[in-house]
């Protein structure tokens, strides 16, 4: 397969570890363990228009469709390495957009190369474990196409290297994670929550959930609990039609 250019494309790169002091599986299984969080996050996101590479314990997937499909993505791989914590597994994640070559070796084994990747490379290296950031071009990307989804993150710079910009989600607590397992919710949906309440009430949103998640026992409680932050009945009515709209699986 002759090398081809693809201009632009949204890149995926995720680096699993298993914790320290747990039993090292062999290359084989940390494998099919990639393969397996790899398969979740992909699931239901179009076949056509990406490629997925993986690499022992390292996967880089380009997704030239969609943009935001790479964000979904990496949301799903955090929420997944959080659902199993008994498989002592951390996950980090990075997205970056930007152009990559494509070419197969003699074994016709697929490699990606090119700018896109090596900043990626560059963004992974300074991600914490079950940690997804983004780069900036990313992060501009995501602006122009959903400036609310953008605003989640945060700016932050590690390392020696302060031209590169990165975001990252909110680090959750312990008190956070457990309460997402009681009440039987992905941080994933916990985020749409955080963003849509975010829309009506401003940064007050973050330390009103801080403050009743741990609080309450049921999703139900939970977010008739945040509702209450919206003072306008007729606001707080419109809050939870937007929010039943952003989780139609869910009922408030």
């Amino acid at each position: 397969m002759p090398a081809r250019l693809i201009p632009q494309c949204t890149v995926m790169l995720l680096d699993v570890a298993v914790a320290a002091g747990a039993p090292q599986p062999d290359a084989a299984v940390l494998k099919q363990r990639v393969q397996g969080l790899l398969a979740s996050a992909l699931q239901k996101l179009p076949e056509e228009g990406r490629l997925a590479v993986e690499s022992g314990s390292t996967a880089v997937v380009c997704f030239v469709s969609d943009p935001q499909d790479g964000l979904r993505a990496a949301m799903r791989l955090r929420d997944e390495v959080a659902r199993h914590p008994g498989a002592q597994l951390s996950v980090r994640v990075a997205l970056n957009i930007g152009p990559v070559q494509v070419a197969a070796d003699p074994h016709d084994h697929l490699h990606v190369t090119g700018e896109g990747i090596h900043h990626a490379i560059e963004i992974r290296d300074r991600a914490e474990p079950n940690e997804v950031v983004v780069s900036h071009s990313y992060h501009q990307l995501l602006s122009q196409l959903d400036p609310a989804l953008a605003g989640r993150f945060a700016a932050f710079s590690r390392g020696q290297s302060r031209a590169v910009r990165l975001y990252a989600a909110p680090i959750r607590t312990a008190a956070r994670s457990d309460a997402t397992r009681q009440m039987d919710i992905t941080p994933s949906e916990l985020d749409v929550i955080e963003h849509t309440l975010h829309r009506f009430i401003g940064a007050a949103a973050v330390p009103l959930m801080q403050d009743e998640i741990e609080r309450r026992a049921t999703l139900q409680d939970f977010v008739a609990a945040v509702a209450a932050g919206v003072a306008h009945p007729q606001q707080r009515e419109v809050f939870l039609q937007a929010l039943q709209r952003a989780l139609p699986d869910r009922r408030f």
